[in-house]
């Protein structure tokens, strides 16, 4: 736990982390719905890029500041 004392960039990295993987289920969720008529209303594609993204700098940075 000592990491995440000095290095502001850890916690945003394993926040998006968890972004990425609800947004993963969460599309996956979607695609395998029964009921096509209720397409829901989350941009889970976009929050998948978007923590993607996110995860991959904010890991850089960790590894480059650590």
């Amino acid at each position: 736990m000592d990491v995440l004392l000095w290095n502001p960039w850890v916690p945003v990295a394993i926040g998006a982390l968890a972004v990425l993987l609800v947004s993963v289920i969460g599309d996956h969720r979607q695609r395998k719905r029964r009921n096509l008529d209720r397409p829901g209303f989350m941009p889970w594609p976009f929050l998948t890029v978007m923590g993607g993204i996110i995860f991959l700098f904010s890991t850089a940075l960790a590894i480059q500041l650590g």
